[in-house]
């Protein structure tokens, strides 16, 4: 963002209604202006129809071999209830060939189905799919045959595929469209009567035999400094990602208030729920991933220094600013090395969003390329880039709409200066 932009912004992000009006008429003014659908000095591999999903796991098996994604079966419109998006994997050289494996009702744009590798053979995929009417997960090994069904929800799995982290994937998705799972007539029911039958709180559970191992409620975790904007407002469980060793891991309390302002917070504790930690965050917090056990990376809101990209130690009230120069949101992933890391932006005034590599040692800022986003994927349908190393780090696959139509692109980014 420019100057410019950054104070408008600063004066309309708690106002989220006014936030949105005040970015479509911006960029739909500048939309009269053409723009290259992508540029990149690097070659770009594009599957047209697939996508993946969020930015905080990677796609790429144990073996770097195949490249989760889903097939796009509705085109470009809002998820409704009972849609259908198909599960796979691309193999062979450059990713290039798709094998599916299953179907999912349990998926929305932003965030999929959560579909991931289990463990380090690289033999089994969970995801997230209506199980006995309501949402739950499903464990497929690759040629799709299916291994177990679980009762709840999973967000992630341990990186020893022991545990699963879970929240209630519909009121996430009453509270922010697009992120959860469209059951049913959810969407009638006015957000203040909402309820519904699957269980709220968020839970660490096993994923052997689906046995809860520890659960926080809404009531439990409002509790916990307690802040005026939570009352009558609708709380909810959001993000989480276990730490590398899957001794700890995070997750977000958030609530929107009478004003339909979205307020964050993060916790952490070890994966049996113990050692609970409320992060030094300010009012918001967006997007995490781990450094390494006890380092975090984030997108967020701190008293001391506002908005930007921060590393927390766990358990520790001190914070440090880092990639200063990237003034907007973003979707962080640490590179497998640990010295670097990738990011995105949301579209600019242009609808141009970029993906940067950030050293974190020297904080060179690197620009890996930069993608159009056509006007009518706005809103619910926009396409993040979400970027997602592969496992060596050489690799970045992302989501893009430059086409007019999400796609799951793949660059090589190894001999890019760091």
């Amino acid at each position: 963002m420019n100057r410019l932009e950054k104070l408008v912004y600063d004066l309309v992000k708690d106002n989220p209604e006014l936030k949105a009006w005040v970015v479509r008429q911006y960029q739909r003014a500048f939309s009269l202006v053409p723009q290259a659908p992508l540029k990149s000095a690097l070659p770009v591999t594009v599957r047209k129809g697939y996508f993946f999903g969020f930015h905080d796991k990677t796609p790429f098996s144990p073996d770097n071999g195949k490249l989760l994604a889903h097939r796009n079966l509705i085109g470009n419109r809002t998820v409704l209830p009972g849609d259908r998006s198909e599960l796979g994997f691309f193999s062979g050289d450059g990713w290039s060939n798709f094998s599916a494996m299953a179907t999912t009702q349990a998926w929305d744009w932003q965030l999929g189905s959560m579909l991931q590798w289990i463990g380090v053979d690289g033999q089994e995929c969970v995801f997230n799919d209506i199980v006995d009417g309501r949402i739950a997960s499903r464990i497929v090994s690759s040629n799709g045959a299916q291994v177990k069904a679980l009762p709840f929800p999973v967000i992630h799995v341990s990186p020893d595929a022991r545990f699963a982290s879970s929240y209630c994937f519909r009121r996430v998705a009453k509270a922010m469209d697009g992120y959860g799972v469209r059951f049913g007539n959810d969407a009638e029911i006015e957000i203040e009567r909402f309820a519904c039958n699957d269980p709220p709180d968020f839970r660490v559970f096993s994923l052997a035999d689906g046995r809860t191992v520890f659960s926080i409620s809404l009531e439990e975790i409002r509790s916990v400094e307690p802040h005026e904007s939570m009352r009558d407002s609708f709380h909810f469980f959001h993000h989480s990602l276990f730490n590398p060793s899957g001794t700890r891991l995070f997750f977000f309390h958030r609530w929107v208030d009478r004003n339909a302002r979205l307020w964050s917070r993060m916790f952490t504790c070890n994966a049996d729920g113990s050692d609970r930690f409320l992060m030094p965050t300010h009012e918001m917090v967006s997007h995490v991933g781990w450094v390494d056990d006890r380092t975090l990376l984030a997108y967020a809101r701190t008293l001391e220094g506002g908005d930007g990209y921060y590393l927390f130690r766990d358990q520790q009230d001190s914070h440090e600013p880092v990639a200063r120069r990237l003034n907007s949101d973003g979707h962080p992933m640490m590179s497998p090395r640990g010295e670097r890391f990738i990011t995105d932006t949301y579209p600019d005034r242009f609808r141009n969003c970029s993906l940067y590599l950030v050293n974190l040692r020297t904080g060179a800022v690197t620009t890996v390329l930069r993608a159009h986003l056509v006007l009518k994927l706005s809103d619910d349908q926009r396409v993040d880039l979400h970027p997602r190393f592969d496992r060596t780090g050489d690799v970045v696959c992302f989501d893009s709409g430059h086409l007019g139509t999400r796609s799951l692109c793949t660059v090589r980014v190894a001999d890019l200066p760091s």
